[in-house]
């Protein structure tokens, strides 16, 4: 390798929460509200 770098990839949060938190855009099971079959994941 003649180069060596660093990359950041910014990016923001999703709050996670129950059916009464209009805040919340994703369920308890990751289901994203409002698009069926889509899912949020992380991996730290």
């Amino acid at each position: 390798m003649r180069t060596v770098g660093t990359f950041r990839h910014i990016s923001c949060t999703c709050r996670i929460g129950p059916d009464s938190d209009r805040m919340a855009v994703v369920g308890q099971y990751c289901g994203a509200r409002g698009m069926e079959g889509l899912r949020v994941a992380d991996w730290i």
